[in-house]
């Protein structure tokens, strides 16, 4: 799913990175999600709200505590608005259908396929596309403007079950494994849609990104877990996939001009607004809060006109990036986006 405009950090969201609070240093054992590891004596690396992040010295994924998913009324609500138009490809998609050695025939499943954009590219180029999101309206979207027959708004679990036995020559799963409370059994039922000889391939936001300022969705329990390319490539081999190639985007102009814009907060877009936007973990502790503020920003239009300003303030920027972004991208800085296709270990 593509998140919204990067909004400058305000004081009051911060995310803090030093938690120096001792009830929230965890002295008893806990188990890693990801690769069940046993972790002792953690320390917060930051926090949200009331949730906590911490990394696995074992396996390097670092994940949100409280480590839990909510269910599909939450997303629709959070991404209310953000589905109901067709968005542009997400770099991940554009990874896959540029991939000398992904599948270009056969069926192809995608996982949060939100309205369908890429199916509908990945049709064009010649696969059998069919595809499940938990959002019913961008379902629905997929239906009516892409002509898109085989989209469901239902989870992977109830595919799953529902029609026992099916299986694709590839399965696809873009910016999604960051959402799920389950990552093993997640891929455990991936593998279950899987013809022997398939390939899978996903993208996840690169945590080593440069990143300034909060991106408003990469927060719990919208996002649980946080992936490196060490993480990520860790994980699939655990659970019986060799890696056929992984790409991370690298820093982009646009991103470089976003950021420096982030680093030097005005408080325009804000003020405008009559409040930032709240971001994951503020729609899930205080929703009616939340969601009365978001609606006020949009019924208002000053959402539209803040974030028109943000822009403004961004394209300002991209003359300073010009003289940054060579240097930044030969010093290996990276985007937001890392991409990957993998089959089973044969």
């Amino acid at each position: 799913m593509t998140p919204p405009a990067i909004q400058p950090e305000p004081a009051d969201t911060r995310i803090r990175a030093n938690v120096s609070d001792a009830a929230h240093r965890a002295t008893a054992q806990k188990n890693c999600p990801v690769c069940g590891a046993t972790l002792m004596e953690l320390t917060p690396l930051r926090k949200a709200g009331s949730y906590h992040l911490f990394e696995c010295g074992s396996c390097n994924v670092q994940f949100w505590e409280p480590f839990q998913r909510l269910g599909a009324s939450w997303y629709e609500n959070f991404y209310v608005g953000r589905l109901r138009g067709v968005p542009p490809l997400e770099p991940g998609h554009k990874y896959f259908l540029n991939d000398p050695r992904a599948p270009k025939t056969g069926c192809l499943f995608d996982i949060g396929c939100g309205v369908g954009n890429f199916m509908a590219a990945a049709r064009v180029a010649g696969l059998d596309v069919t595809g499940i999101d938990w959002d019913s309206n961008a379902a629905q979207v997929g239906k009516e403007v892409l002509g898109l027959e085989s989209i469901f708004p239902i989870s992977i679990e109830e595919y799953v079950e529902k029609r026992a036995g099916e299986t694709f020559d590839v399965v696809t799963f873009f910016e999604v494994l960051e959402h799920q409370d389950n990552p093993t059994g997640f891929l455990a039922q991936v593998r279950r849609l899987l013809k022997p000889g398939g390939h899978i391939a996903l993208s996840v936001p690169n945590r080593n990104r440069w990143q300034k300022g909060l991106d408003l969705t990469d927060l719990p329990p919208n996002h649980l877990t946080r992936w490196s390319p060490k993480a990520l490539v860790a994980f699939l081999q655990r659970e019986g996939f060799e890696i056929v190639s992984l790409r991370e985007e690298p820093i982009s102009l646009a991103w470089t001009a976003s950021m420096l814009s982030a680093a030097v907060p005005t408080g325009l877009g804000r003020m405008v607004m009559g409040g930032a936007p709240p971001n994951s973990t503020e729609v899930a502790e205080s929703p009616q809060q939340a969601l009365s503020a978001l609606s006020r920003q949009s019924r208002s239009g000053r959402a539209r006109f803040g974030n028109f300003l943000i822009r403004c303030k961004n394209s300002a920027f991209i003359l300073p990036a010009l003289v940054c972004w060579p240097l930044l991208r030969w010093s290996g800085y990276r985007g937001v986006y890392m991409y990957c296709l993998a089959r089973p270990k044969r």
